[in-house]
């Protein structure tokens, strides 16, 4: 009934979840157990945890649909699991470690995300992110995006001998927009990579840029437009600023635990880098 047991790197408190409602009723009993595959138990417990862990399309079932088909499930899984346990090998053994250290620190990273920042502290990076007295730009912008410098000269050539910019992204552009004439829609600092945001800042409406280089490529960009932003209410960004500085925390407590823990890297100059893909090692 069920893919594996998925997204359980987004495990959340079970009351934060969409479509799940924490309640508390003294007549249940989490460590009930529910069904037994030899010897080895299934709990209520269980089945919970594996409900959080599934999709949000799952919502749409009724309780008792799932309830019972999540115990099938880790009846299935357990059986299946039983009939291999004894040929547990180094690579499912370095999964299993994989899992737990995900779950776990995910569990640590939750506690970070309910840290609440004081409203001076909102209020600070606020007047950061969004100064009074500085205007914001937001842009309309269209790219051609080429493999080498030889190619963007002839492209620009083109352009500057008449020829439709939307038309050469579709024909020329190696970028996912060029099927779309190149439009990437409106966007502003931040969203685009320095080199490619400066050019277009520069750039006044209607006009083709020289040819830009990024790690991506080789970019010609054409303005079509840009509008000032009113700087937003703080109520309307309150959230994001909250998160943010909720991220700073983790970052913060995770430099703490570094900091009075043995972290030790090995020398690692032995190793190709591609050898990461390479599933064989893996399974020896």
């Amino acid at each position: 009934m069920f893919n594996r047991t998925a997204n359980l790197l987004k495990i959340f408190f079970l009351a934060l979840l969409p479509g799940i409602h924490a309640f508390a009723d003294d007549d249940v009993n989490p460590d009930q157990v529910l069904a037994k595959v030899n010897g080895t138990e299934i709990t209520l417990r269980h089945v919970i945890a594996m409900r959080i862990g599934l999709p949000p399309e799952y919502n749409q079932y009724d309780p008792d649909i799932l309830f019972n088909g999540i115990i099938d499930e880790l009846v299935r899984q357990t059986l299946l699991m039983q009939s291999i346990i004894d040929e547990t090998t180094p690579g499912i053994r370095a999964m299993i470690d994989n899992e737990t250290r995900a779950i776990l620190s995910q569990e640590a990273s939750n506690k970070a995300m309910f840290f609440n920042p004081s409203s001076e502290t909102i209020l600070q990076l606020y007047n950061i992110r969004y100064p009074e007295n500085q205007a914001r730009h937001e842009y309309h912008a269209s790219h051609i995006l080429v493999d080498d410098l030889e190619k963007a000269e002839e492209v620009k050539t083109l352009l500057d001998g008449g020829a439709g910019f939307a038309e050469m992204a579709m024909d020329h552009s190696t970028g996912p927009s060029g099927p779309g004439g190149g439009d990437l829609g409106w966007f502003r600092e931040g969203t685009m990579v320095p080199a490619f945001f400066e050019a277009v800042a520069e750039l006044q409406p209607g006009k083709v840029s020289n040819p830009v280089e990024t790690q991506f490529g080789w970019h010609l960009i054409k303005l079509h437009e840009s509008r000032e932003l009113p700087r937003p209410a703080l109520e309307v960004v309150i959230n994001e600023l909250t998160n943010e500085l909720r991220l700073k925390e983790l970052e913060r407590q995770i430099a703490k635990y570094r900091e009075s823990s043995q972290v030790e890297i090995g020398d690692t100059s032995n190793i190709d880098p591609k050898i990461i893909s390479n599933v064989k090692y893996l399974r020896q």
